[in-house]
């Protein structure tokens, strides 16, 4: 996995974890980035600590956030 890119304004954002498919983030998040007119994202990705934690440690040296 690598950090995503983003364009001026755009945003792409995640929750990460395992099982993840009963999360209801997505759906929250995405009903107020269009109720803001926001241009974001924000996606459910299935994955481990052994690959999260790897990734959150690559996107926060990138100068991005990672919970």
């Amino acid at each position: 996995m690598t950090p995503p890119t983003e364009a001026a304004g755009d945003r792409q954002l995640a929750i990460l974890g395992s099982p993840i498919t009963h999360a209801l983030s997505p759906v929250l998040h995405r009903a107020a980035y269009a109720a803001l007119r926001l241009n974001w994202s924000y996606g459910a990705i299935d994955c481990t600590p052994a690959v999260s934690l790897p990734f959150c440690s690559r996107w926060t040296t990138a100068g991005r956030g990672c919970r």
